[in-house]
């Protein structure tokens, strides 16, 4: 596993609760991911597209660094979002968003 974060204090606290057996590094990324091509077979970008002024850089990045028939997986939405749209009462109730974009649509 390996994780990136643009925040020094947030990979503080994740090398804190991982432990050394996860490779994290201090990254942005609207800038080139320090990755070979290829290299990973999922990238999870969970809540934090939404952040980023140009998403084309990053997801030319992420389709770069990824396996041929790799999987990206991303969320743009906040569960508490999510929730007040789901009409539930319950916040922790269980309920399932999904979208999926395909190349050419």
């Amino acid at each position: 596993m390996t994780g990136l974060d643009s925040s020094a204090g947030m990979l503080a606290i994740a090398a804190d609760r991982l432990g050394a057996a996860v490779d994290l590094h201090l990254a942005d990324l609207a800038d080139p991911l320090p990755f070979a091509n290829a290299t990973f077979d999922v990238v999870l970008a969970s809540l934090v597209m939404h952040y980023l002024q140009d998403w084309a850089p990053t997801l030319s990045e992420f389709r770069r660094v990824l396996i041929p028939g790799g999987l990206l997986v991303l969320s743009t939405h906040h569960p508490f979002m999510d929730h007040r749209l789901s009409g539930a009462d319950n916040y922790f109730a269980t309920y399932h968003f999904a979208e999926q974009w395909r190349k050419g649509d």
